[in-house]
C-alpha cells in the first residue's frame, strides 16, 4: 500500500501547474507553468528538502530527467513560439547550468541508464550527447527527412541502445526506430526488425 506523506516544501507547488516530474539518485525536480519554472529537492528519509529553483527554463516545463546518480539534470521548456533545452549539474544540495540550448519544437529530453547519454527530441531531429570529462558533447544526430517530419519521442534501452518514435506527414503516420552504437565504427546504426 501507498502511504501519502506530509512534506512541508511541497505545500508551496499548490496552484503552480506542476508537470514534468523526474527523479534521480535522491533528488526529484517538479517542473512548474510559471515562474520559477522548476524546483529541484532532495530527499531526506522520509521528507524531502528544497535545493533550487530553475529560472533558466524561461518557459513552462515540458520534460525532463535526473541521471541515475543524481548528478544531472536536463529539463526542456516551450512557449508558444519559443523552446530551450538547459543541462544542470548538481553539486552539494545546488546546481550550476552548463548548456543551454534554444530549440524549435523541444518534445523530450532523457538521460541513458548510466548518465553517460542523453537525448534531446526537437523538431525533426534527435541528437544525442556523449560524456566526455566533466562536459556532454554531440555525438550523433538524426534527422526525419519526409515531408512534415518530426521526432515525438525517444527512451534510451541501454547506455547503447535508443528507442525513438518519428512520424511523416500533416496527420503524422509514426514509426517506431532502434538505434545501436557500434562500437567498431563509433557510429549510431538503425537496426531493422
Amino acid at each position: 500500500t501507498l502511504t501519502p506523506l506530509q512534506v512541508d516544501a511541497f505545500e508551496e507547488l499548490e496552484n503552480l501547474n506542476c508537470r514534468a516530474v523526474s527523479t534521480g539518485g535522491e533528488y526529484l525536480f517538479v517542473g512548474l507553468g510559471s515562474a520559477p519554472w522548476g524546483k529541484l529537492f532532495r530527499r531526506n528519509g522520509n521528507n524531502f528538502e528544497f535545493v533550487a529553483n530553475t529560472p533558466e527554463l524561461g518557459y513552462p516545463a515540458r520534460d525532463s530527467d535526473i541521471s541515475p546518480g543524481g548528478n544531472y539534470l536536463i529539463a526542456c521548456s516551450a512557449s508558444t513560439a519559443l523552446h530551450r533545452v538547459v543541462l544542470y549539474e548538481i553539486i552539494d544540495n545546488s546546481i550550476v547550468e552548463l548548456r543551454t540550448i534554444s530549440s524549435s519544437d523541444v518534445r523530450a529530453v532523457g538521460f541513458s541508464p548510466s548518465g553517460e547519454r542523453y537525448f534531446v527530441a526537437a523538431g525533426a531531429r534527435l541528437d544525442i550527447y556523449k560524456r566526455e570529462g566533466q562536459t556532454y558533447n554531440m555525438e550523433f544526430q538524426y534527422i526525419q527527412t519526409g515531408d512534415y517530419g518530426r521526432v515525438s519521442s525517444a527512451a534510451f534501452v541501454s547506455d547503447n541502445s535508443l528507442v525513438l518514435l518519428d512520424g511523416t506527414g500533416y496527420t503524422p503516420r509514426y514509426t517506431l526506430r532502434l538505434f545501436d552504437y557500434n562500437m567498431d565504427t563509433g557510429n549510431w546504426d538503425e537496426t531493422l526488425s
